[in-house]
């Protein structure tokens, strides 16, 4: 009998690992494998993408109790090396196809220097622009589950819960200003990064990708630079990883 275990991944993807028993004609053994299925929030890529890892035991009568337990206590603790060492094969191939999903559903392109950028680091990024300590989200982060919103479009979240602090529920004050924005446009902005005060850092998609800060306290914004290349331009990159 097929025993399998089923875990969701930090993009989304629900990885199936489990047992199946040889086909007829093959060589005696098991074989291991890891599907990886869409989740119904993600769906723009292709599914039933597989690995096959195979596994020979060679047994007798005699010795078959004595394997199965070693198995049960084998995978145990293998399951959880196999996701990581799938997870860096494959993740950074399928946030890409990722990003390009969220520009054919939404109908934009990223700023070409923002994906070349996200492109020269693994772990962190910190640009120093301004008054301003810019920390870029890496391409694993930016899909990161909060509160049931992937990371980059958290600000849907934000701000319906902080619209009771807003002089109207469907507007949202500007800090560097004394007027306002509709709420629901805030809501489509993109987030990337964040401050060093803990602040939200986003690309306005109805200001041309300029760039914003969102703050989390009083759920009010302020207007940061007309684009990213203007941070790359005047910025410095004080660190990355």
């Amino acid at each position: 009998m097929s025993k399998d275990v089923y875990v969701y991944d930090i993009t989304g993807l629900l990885i199936c690992l489990g047992r199946q028993p040889p086909l007829a004609g093959s060589p005696p053994g098991r074989k291991i494998y890891l599907s990886l299925h869409r989740s119904r929030q993600l769906r723009t890529l292709s599914t039933g993408t597989q690995l096959f890892i195979t596994e020979s035991f060679h047994r007798d009568k005699a010795q078959a109790e004595a394997h199965d337990k070693f198995r049960e206590a084998y995978w145990k603790n293998v399951h959880g090396i196999i996701l990581e060492v799938v997870k860096k094969l494959i993740l950074k191939g399928l946030i890409m196809k990722e990003l390009s999903s969220i520009e054919r559903n939404l109908n934009i392109l990223f700023p070409q220097s923002y994906k070349n950028t996200i492109n020269k680091f693994q772990l962190f990024m910190e640009i120093e622009f301004n008054n301003y300590q810019i920390n870029l989200f890496n391409e694993e982060s930016l899909f990161d589950n909060l509160n049931g919103f992937p990371q980059w479009c958290y600000l849907k979240y934000l701000v319906d819960i902080n619209k009771e602090k807003q002089q109207m529920p469907n507007i949202v004050e500007r800090h560097d200003s004394n007027g306002y924005i509709d709420s629901e446009r805030v809501k489509r902005g993109l987030l990337f990064g964040s401050l060093a005060d803990g602040a939200c850092v986003y690309f306005d998609l109805e200001d041309d990708f300029s760039i914003w800060e969102y703050w989390l306290d009083d759920g009010s914004i302020g207007k940061i630079a007309d684009n990213f290349d203007e941070i790359l331009e005047y910025g410095k990159i004080i660190d990355f990883e």
